[in-house]
């Protein structure tokens, strides 16, 4: 199977939804599912063999979380602690690359605040948050919290973008 199948797969989308049973088996289910998929990756693809090449550090994070949550319901939450500390630790250079740059890395003339909408007239007052007495009408979006308006703030190139 290659990669783009295996993200595609509803097994590992989430949310999960966990039934009655306890949480530690649900936990150890879901990981060993997702484990074999993991495993049957086989495409010869760049982002297959990006996957195969970091399918150690997902294998043993899992394993790490597992024992992370039996040793919290053991009654030894520092052990716990400690193991997780240990293997985010070793993923740490993995989660780098997950971060965007910082504003002051980028050349702050070429960004520019955007919104989503088509054959509206905006007024430069609407391209801004809502304001705080109209919060209540703010929805869940991709990093924001509900009523509390979130600024995003899009580098240049322009040209990767749809516009209406």
């Amino acid at each position: 199977m290659r990669a783009v199948k295996f993200f595609s797969k509803p097994e590992i989308q989430l949310p999960l939804t966990r039934s009655e049973e306890d949480f530690q088996k649900f936990l150890s289910d879901v990981f060993d599912e997702y484990l074999a998929l993991l495993r049957s990756i086989s495409g010869r693809d760049n982002v297959s063999i990006y996957v195969n090449k970091n399918a150690a550090f997902a294998i043993e994070l899992c394993d790490s979380i597992k024992d992370t949550l039996k040793k919290y319901l053991d009654g030894h939450p520092y052990e716990a602690y400690s193991i997780i500390k240990t293997e985010l630790e070793k993923l740490k250079p993995l989660l780098e690359q997950l971060w965007i740059p910082k504003v002051s890395d980028i050349e702050t003339n070429r960004i520019y605040r955007m919104r989503l909408g088509c054959n509206e007239d905006l007024t430069r007052g609407d391209i801004f948050h809502v304001p705080y007495d109209k919060r209540h009408k703010v929805a869940t979006q991709r990093y924001s919290i509900p009523g509390l308006p979130c600024l995003y703030l899009v580098p240049f190139p322009i040209n990767k973008f749809h516009f209406c």
